[in-house]
């Protein structure tokens, strides 16, 4: 963000705000691609390679306060997220959002708590029924969670940092404007111009 917010320079005469929609583009292919590698990686193996649970409690009290952080972060984005997207619905904000820093966060923390979720269902339903290869089901399902949350982050950065148009609402708004002050600027010019032909 603080390279986005530089002036204009003379090898970047329009400024620097696409760095914003670079990094952003970044974030969702290698995060969010490399942690659903890893996820898929690691729960296919241990799929086939199941083995006892070792200290479930540690893992438990590790996903609680991983809970509790990521919950926090996920707030503050979604009360920032309510606070632009006004009276229009989820997607449709977010397609048309021209910052995504605020989706970016929100999405990666809601795929975060999510996968939390279903890590700790994976444990508790591999130690209720001793069934260790519940733990790679979870990272499996984490690491498609993942991956879907990459893709929609990339594609809807890849948009923004290729040109991205405004809603056609926004478009047929600017029109009407763009209309109004030109009949506005004839109508002057007509009255300027109707004494001297009397």
């Amino acid at each position: 963000m603080r390279q986005a917010s530089k002036p204009p320079t003379p090898e970047h005469p329009f400024g620097h705000g696409l760095q914003l929609y670079f990094w952003t583009f970044i974030v969702a292919i290698l995060i969010f691609g490399l942690g659903a590698g890893v996820a898929l990686v690691e729960g296919i193996n241990k799929i086939l390679n199941p083995h006892p649970l070792e200290s479930p409690g540690v893992n438990y009290a590790v996903l609680a306060i991983s809970a509790v952080f990521e919950g926090s972060t996920w707030l503050v984005a979604l009360r920032e997220f309510r606070r632009s997207k006004g009276n229009r619905r989820w997607l449709d904000a977010v397609r048309s959002s021209k910052d995504p820093t605020v989706f970016t966060v929100l999405f990666e923390d809601m795929a975060a708590l999510l996968g939390l979720l279903f890590a700790a269902t994976g444990l508790a339903i591999g130690q209720a029924f001793d069934l260790p290869l519940m733990d790679g089901v979870a990272s499996v399902v984490i690491g498609a969670l993942l991956a879907a949350t990459a893709g929609f982050l990339a594609y809807e950065s890849q948009s923004l940092l290729t040109g991205k148009g405004v809603r056609p609402a926004v478009r047929t708004s600017i029109r009407h404007l763009a209309s109004g002050i030109w009949h506005l600027a004839s109508g002057r010019s007509r009255a300027r111009r109707s004494p001297c032909q009397l």
